[in-house]
């Protein structure tokens, strides 16, 4: 199949159409697909390398996942990640399974991935929401922390953790979606085409081809210092460019202005946490970190979880696991995963069981508000007494102290790339089209950002145009043209009368 060009958004969206006689399996061919009016064509979202349409199975809705390039060993991949789940759960992840030969598109038959649909927003359209909010996203920040410990303590690496796959729920929990890049120990020997979006990943990843249980530790420590400067300073979002928070990808690879704005943070713990996101860039990109560590301790390593099966070496002097045995693959495409990894939305007979499967977690994750001071070496952290909640932030110094900045590698050529999701549906796990943005609450609050459309044409790496300046300037232009003019006028009129 992999000689094969795979169908297009406009292949799938005619098969959809007639459900009935596209798709083998009965649940979905029985389904209803959403659609978009007047016309009433198929409702969509397409992505980088699939387009995802919204089935209605009874009363659940589904998310029907299509590719439009090949993915990496995807059916071993989703197979290996449900059996893995089964007996180590992620509350926070999608429940998600591969379906082999499910939709008959060109004279072919196609897999396809259903997936949980999640009610939510995507990350960066949250965060735009309630960038003047700093408590909120705090609370987002408390999550996400929670989120990234689930997927550590249970052995899973997402692989390409970025704003969109991170959906937060109306509750304010983060749920990841997209799984084409995990990584979970019987996947140690099959790591995806592709290595997660540049705008969040370590800058040697692509070239190192980093692949193991701690693939995220830098991508999840650049979203949670992206948060924590927004709540400290929502000016910060005019680094947004509808494919980031407030990072892009050239500004891992050498001295950048966003290194200097967050040295001068009101917050003291994000100077200090950004200094360390700046010094990451410099550390390896599989390094044996990950982020609840890092937050509190600084750049240290830790042991490999149990639940990784011992696939992947733990650091120099760190204890090892005792090793599993790994689950043999399925034989076939259409043969269910073992040990109870059926697909969890539908039965043999098609009823829709959306109650199958872990459920999400209410606890509470604790507040992370460590306070560092550097001692000596950079990488020597004393970290002190958690800050109260309560405590308000100190004033920006004028210095401070020693300048982090990663070091200066010879830059990547830009990436095209396309994670949020162009969608023409109804909202949940595929984000809604951009909003205008709600005015801030409270007298003498600034006034909002107008932010860029979230699907960009192409990868952007540098600041928006200072178009407001560019007004000014014509506009004074303008104004001394037409001054001139009229004393011309006034001078001729003056002579003639003379």
């Amino acid at each position: 199949m992999s000689a094969q060009i795979w169908p297009s958004m406009t292949d799938y969206a005619g098969a959809v159409q007639s459900p009935e006689t596209s798709f083998r399996l009965p649940a979905l061919a029985g389904a209803e697909f959403a659609t978009v009016p007047p016309f009433g064509l198929p409702a969509a979202a397409s992505g980088q390398n699939a387009v995802v349409f919204t089935a209605s199975i009874g009363p659940t809705r589904t998310a029907v996942r299509c590719f439009t390039t090949e993915p990496s060993d995807g059916r071993h991949r989703y197979q290996s990640l449900e059996r893995h789940l089964s007996g180590h759960p992620v509350p926070a992840m999608a429940q998600a399974s591969w379906v082999g030969d499910a939709v008959e598109v060109n004279g072919h038959v196609w897999p396809v991935v259903t997936m949980e649909w999640v009610e939510g927003d995507q990350l960066h359209s949250h965060v735009e929401d309630h960038r003047h909010d700093a408590g909120a996203l705090e609370n987002l920040t408390e999550q996400w922390v929670a989120t990234c410990e689930e997927l550590r303590q249970a052995g899973v690496a997402h692989g390409d953790l970025q704003h969109g796959n991170v959906i937060v729920e109306p509750s304010g929990r983060t749920r990841l979606i997209d799984f084409d890049g995990v990584w979970v120990a019987d996947m140690a020997a099959s790591p995806p085409s592709e290595v997660g979006h540049p705008n969040y990943q370590h800058p040697g990843r692509k070239d190192n081809g980093a692949w193991g249980w701690s693939i995220d530790w830098f991508s999840a420590l650049a979203v949670f210092v992206s948060l924590r400067a927004l709540a400290a300073d929502p000016s910060l979002w005019d680094r947004h460019m509808g494919e980031n928070l407030i990072f892009t990808e050239s500004d891992f690879w050498g001295d950048a202005e966003i290194w200097g704005r967050l040295e001068r943070s009101p917050d003291r713990d994000v100077r200090n946490w950004s200094q360390l996101l700046a010094e990451a860039c410099a550390h390896e990109p599989d390094a044996p970190y990950e982020l609840a560590t890092i937050l509190e301790h600084g750049l240290v390593p830790v042991e490999a979880p149990a639940s990784t099966n011992g696939s992947t070496p733990a650091p120099a002097g760190a204890g090892s696991a005792t090793p599993t045995p790994a689950r043999p693959a399925p034989t076939a495409e259409s043969e269910p995963p073992p040990d109870g990894g059926a697909q969890w939305w539908v039965t043999s007979d098609g009823v829709v069981e959306p109650e199958s499967g872990p459920q999400p977690s209410e606890t509470t994750p604790p507040r992370v508000t460590p306070t560092a001071q550097p001692s000596g070496d950079t990488n020597d952290w004393d970290w002190g007494v958690p800050t109260p909640a309560s405590e308000p932030a100190e004033p920006a110094p004028t210095t401070t102290g020693a300048s982090v900045r990663p070091p200066t590698r010879e830059r990547p050529e830009q990436q095209e790339v396309q994670s949020s999701w162009d969608d023409t549906g109804e909202e949940g796990s595929l984000p809604p089209p951009p909003k205008p943005p709600p005015a801030p609450a409270g007298p003498g609050a600034p006034p909002p950002f107008s932010a860029p459309s979230t699907t960009p044409s192409a990868h952007h790496t540098g600041p928006p145009a200072p178009t407001k300046g560019r007004s000014v300037v014509n506009f004074i232009l303008l104004f001394l043209i037409a001054l001139a003019i009229g004393l011309a006028l006034v001078i001729l009129l003056n002579g003639s009368q003379s």
